[in-house]
């Protein structure tokens, strides 16, 4: 059932699902995968537009667990989404927020706290033993978004950078 967040330039309508939801969000992911492959230095061929495809059988098998939680952000007057959250809870019984997104002309209306607390919400109705956000190294100024929901580095991983090259 969609809530409504009133403004009077930029309403927006939440709404609150799984997979069904997922092909709405695509548009999206594919302005974040665009903004990871400029930000990152290394492995911006790692967010090529098909990596799209290639996380959806993951997203499906958890859907098909019920540990998958979608919100999509629309803006009222075109239902046009502008921003979106994919939560899962994988096999290792971990949750994550998988994918954070609001376009840049909605930036600053909260619509990236409305969409994570939700999720947070669920992900923690689903009893994980931990939870987690795996971001783009690179990307530091959602750093401070996410230290303002209680998210903190613990450890770097790195990765050897040889996508696309021969050893």
């Amino acid at each position: 059932m969609p809530a409504k967040d009133g403004n009077m330039k930029k309403r927006i309508e939440y709404v609150y699902g799984g997979m069904e939801l997922f092909v709405e969000t695509v548009p999206l992911r594919l302005k974040l995968l665009a903004y990871h492959a400029k930000l990152s230095r290394h492995f911006a061929s790692y967010y090529a537009p098909a990596r799209i495809a290639g996380t959806k059988p993951m997203l499906r098998e958890c859907a098909r667990r019920g540990r998958l939680h979608i919100g999509v952000a629309r803006h009222l007057p075109t239902h046009q989404p502008v921003g979106f959250c994919i939560s899962t809870v994988n096999a290792e019984n971990v949750g994550e927020i998988f994918a954070l997104f609001v376009d840049d002309k909605f930036k600053n209306m909260g619509i990236g706290r409305k969409l994570s607390s939700v999720a947070i919400a669920w992900l923690r109705s689903q009893k994980p033993e931990h939870l987690e956000i795996h971001m783009l190294y690179e990307n530091t100024r959602v750093q401070a978004f996410y230290a303002r929901l209680g998210f903190y580095p613990q450890t770097m991983v790195l990765r050897e950078a040889k996508l696309g090259r021969a050893p």
